[in-house]
């Protein structure tokens, strides 16, 4: 183990290990801000979603009849 840390190689592999593992949290942390992102920006598009639906189906104005035909 010693010979190994302590030669160029071993240090290479140990730099690119702790790269890796940085590159695994940065994109665990962006994929976490992106999910929150789209989780707000679903919601938004359900909410108008919801009012259109609900103005659409509450008969007002000309054209309407009474028994709902």
């Amino acid at each position: 183990m010693k010979k190994f840390v302590h030669s160029e190689d071993g240090l290479v592999t140990i730099e690119w290990v702790g790269i890796a593992a940085v590159m695994v949290l940065a994109a665990i942390a962006i994929t976490g801000f992106v999910m929150q992102g789209a989780d707000v920006a679903g919601k938004s598009v359900k909410d108008g979603l919801n009012v259109v639906a609900t103005d659409a189906a509450t008969p007002s104005g000309p054209g309407t009849f009474g028994d709902g035909l």
